[in-house]
């Protein structure tokens, strides 16, 4: 899967969909880092993108960081 959504994202990086579902991927198989990294590549391509900050916000609280979630969604 994390194949498929790269390539996916190589093609179309403007689609936040797929930074989503990418975070899913790496958060799941390697924890809520992986996942956070992916989502803040998508904000910083995409500023301001709710399909990105509240999955963004989620992973960071379940990281336990608490400050910077509080940060993704102001």
């Amino acid at each position: 899967a994390r194949t498929h959504l790269q390539a996916a994202l190589d093609a179309d990086p403007r689609d936040p969909r797929l930074y989503a579902a990418l975070a899913e991927v790496e958060a799941r198989t390697g924890g809520p880092a992986g996942g956070v990294a992916v989502l803040r590549r998508g904000a910083a391509r995409l500023p301001g993108s709710e399909a990105l900050l509240f999955p963004l916000a989620d992973l960071l609280l379940a990281a336990g960081n608490r400050p910077e979630a509080e940060r993704a969604l102001a």
